[in-house]
């Protein structure tokens, strides 16, 4: 018999972590536009792309994305499924990467997906 593959449909992390991806072209495109993330704003990304709601707060939010921890070269970026689980996508000069948890600091967001 063939194991039965997950429906990711169903994974309330799916539309969550394609969120973050597509809030992560937003950040990546203002970073290249300005040799910089100084300056990287809710109201800035929401302008690249308005189909995301960006804000600025500390606690994440489900179907927005929360900016964190902007620096010349970092910026972390963080959001909630569903089911209230916490997701994140950090940008440094070192690369990307991507975590779970309602964190504050591009360093915290490790682990993967």
């Amino acid at each position: 018999m063939k194991p039965r593959q997950p429906d990711v449909r169903q994974d309330p992390a799916v539309p969550a972590r394609s969120l973050l991806q597509q809030a992560s072209l937003v950040a990546r495109s203002y970073y290249e536009q300005n040799e910089t993330m100084l300056g990287f704003s809710a109201t800035r990304a929401h302008r690249s792309d308005p189909s995301i709601t960006f804000n600025r707060s500390e606690e994440a939010s489900e179907g927005q994305v929360s900016i964190r921890d902007v620096g010349p070269s970092t910026v972390v970026l963080v959001t909630l499924d569903s089911q209230g689980a916490a997701w994140c996508a950090a940008q440094t000069l070192l690369g990307d990467s991507f975590g779970r948890g309602d964190v504050a600091t591009a360093a915290e967001c490790n682990g993967g997906w």
